[in-house]
């Protein structure tokens, strides 16, 4: 018995020490996350996996340092690259029961085609279950050329959702607060942003042919559903500020919405030579019934122009909501 009891206690050592050796060993992990992600069923396609340096303690303490990696999700290229990610009591991960572990994500930048994530930086602490509570920083976001800065936001994580909520960023010289979830076994998204005087002038390349002849503040809010791959419902609500200019040449496509008796000489000959006109109140909801097309409703008055408009239009989705950037008038 006292034989088997010290082969016993020899056999645990030997794993004990195997273990620590692996957890110290960044290419271990490299392998371990390789296998994990090329599985059929992962959803993405890991392309490169680097580790610099991976330090890992009995008290249960995990650092690894230097992370870079390349993955495909959905025909997009993703390149990532973390400064460090650290884990205290990790034991405590393993088991449904217990809770308190803490992980923290520094330094983290993310790539792929029209979008950059800067300096990111992700603290959860584990509460009972596979339950996580913390925070996100980021000190730069680039999606599209629309730069978005210093954004804060808590985080809830469960096995059914992400929740970040308390989201506050600057962007285009104004403020966007608000809260997204990200069901995961739908999976399913949904995003409510409140926007606050953000600058037109900034946001004019992403749609030039509207934009571009906006000056001025906007605010509103913006409420999108969708599944993965694309939007299913939109509901926006603009506002332009106090001083806001419209050009006129926006107006041609609403002739047929605009009284007659508000088709003055002065509104036909400022659309011809695109002429600026002051807003005294213009305000825009943005809304689909079906995946297909969207409906808006405008309200615009302009003393300067004799004109107060409150008219639904339709636009017709070439490809489908989730193809904004091509879009025809028709009359609702």
């Amino acid at each position: 018995m006292k034989k088997l009891f010290i082969w016993l206690l020899l056999i645990l050592l030997l794993f004990a020490g195997a273990v620590y050796w692996g957890l110290n060993k960044p290419q271990a992990t490299v392998a371990m996350i390789s296998f994990i992600a090329n599985q059929p069923d992962s959803g993405f396609s890991l392309k490169s996996f680097k580790v610099s340096q991976q330090k890992f303690s009995f008290l249960g303490m995990m650092t690894i340092k230097k992370i870079e990696m390349d993955l495909v999700s959905d025909n997009v290229l993703y390149g990532i690259d973390i400064d460090e990610f650290r884990v205290v009591n990790l034991y405590k991960l393993f088991s449904e029961k217990t809770f308190g572990s803490i992980i923290d994500l520094n330094g983290m930048d993310l790539k792929s085609e029209g979008s950059n994530i800067e300096d990111a930086d992700i603290t959860l602490e584990q509460e009972q279950g596979y339950n996580f509570k913390g925070s996100l920083k980021v000190s730069r976001i680039d999606v599209q050329g629309v730069i978005a800065k210093d954004t804060t936001s808590k985080i809830n994580i469960s096995q059914e959702k992400i929740e970040l909520s308390d989201i506050n960023l600057e962007t285009c010289d104004g403020f966007v607060k608000g809260n997204a979830d990200v069901y995961l076994n739908k999976p399913d998204f949904k995003i409510n942003l409140q926007l606050e005087g953000l600058n037109s002038a900034m946001l004019e390349h992403i749609y030039p042919p509207v934009l571009s002849n906006v000056k001025g503040k906007v605010s509103g809010n913006i409420f999108l559903n969708g599944l993965a791959g694309g939007i299913e419902n939109i509901e926006c609500d603009f506002n332009m500020n106090q001083g806001s200019e419209l050009n006129a040449v926006l107006l041609a496509a609403l002739m047929a919405y605009i009284p007659d008796q508000a088709k003055t000489d002065k509104l036909i000959n400022a659309i011809k030579r695109g002429e600026l006109f002051a807003v005294d109140k213009g305000q825009v909801r943005v809304y689909n019934e079906n995946d297909q097309s969207l409906s808006s409703n405008i309200l615009l008055q302009s003393k300067e122009m004799n004109l107060d408009v409150n008219v639904t239009v339709d636009f017709n989705i070439e490809g489908g909501i989730r193809n904004l950037l091509k879009y025809s008038f028709k009359k609702s």
